[in-house]
């Protein structure tokens, strides 16, 4: 389906005014950034802090992340299908304009599946531990997440913004049924167990800090490899 040229013409050109500014450095940060499989480790010791603080009731957290991140990613990829607003890579009158550095993706773009499920991952996790400082390192995970979509050519901007509100809106429904489920069969234990302590964020703090010097120290060496 195709967008009305007072919202595509201008998303095109926002699109490509990123995307052309690209090196060999912000090629391999980004497409390390933008892929999942690097923020395995963190996900995980997200998962530690979880039962650490909640105890068995950190089983519940689990399933409502679960819940969120798969809503987010099902419900983008219906609206893919039902909007069919082709990706950059796939739009014919960009054909040899788009700059590529991790391939072309799925054919439908509309709305961003990265962009949503991150940013419905950051809503959850940030109403949840009511702490500001892990709220805000989400929520630019997150954004630079989105960001990178648009850098290695995938995604428009609208793409990634409409992903970015599903997403959040999801997490924090997500969260408000995490909240009911845990007043009316749980008694509050996870409401009671209080808002998460910059002591308890920091492990997760210094991971994401460790994978993001990690990914620009990577990238440089293959910035330096391929110029």
């Amino acid at each position: 389906m195709a967008f009305p040229q007072f919202i595509n013409n201008p998303d095109t050109n926002f699109f490509l005014s990123i995307n052309r500014n690209h090196s060999e450095y912000f090629d391999a940060f980004f497409t390390l950034f933008t892929s999942m499989i690097t923020w395995v480790p963190f996900y995980l010791l997200v998962l530690y802090l979880i039962f650490k603080k909640y105890n068995q009731y950190g089983f519940w957290v689990l399933v409502a992340l679960i819940i969120a991140v798969t809503i987010s990613d099902q419900l983008s990829g219906l609206i893919k299908d039902l909007a069919q607003r082709y990706r950059p890579s796939h739009e014919p009158s960009l054909l040899g304009k788009v700059h590529l550095p991790m391939g072309e993706g799925g054919e439908f773009g509309f709305v961003s599946s990265h962009a949503a499920n991150t940013f419905a991952f950051a809503f959850l996790m940030g109403h949840l531990s009511k702490n500001r400082k892990l709220f805000l390192m989400l929520l630019g995970w997150a954004l630079v997440t989105a960001y990178s979509r648009i850098y290695v050519g995938v995604h428009y901007p609208l793409d990634v913004f409409a992903g970015a509100i599903l997403g959040s809106l999801i997490g924090w429904l997500i969260y408000k049924l995490l909240m009911y489920v845990d007043a009316h069969y749980q008694r509050k234990k996870i409401f009671y167990a209080g808002v998460w302590k910059d002591k308890e964020i920091e492990p997760a703090l210094m991971s994401m800090l460790f994978i993001v010097v990690t990914l620009m120290m990577v990238s440089q060496i293959i910035g330096k490899h391929f110029n």
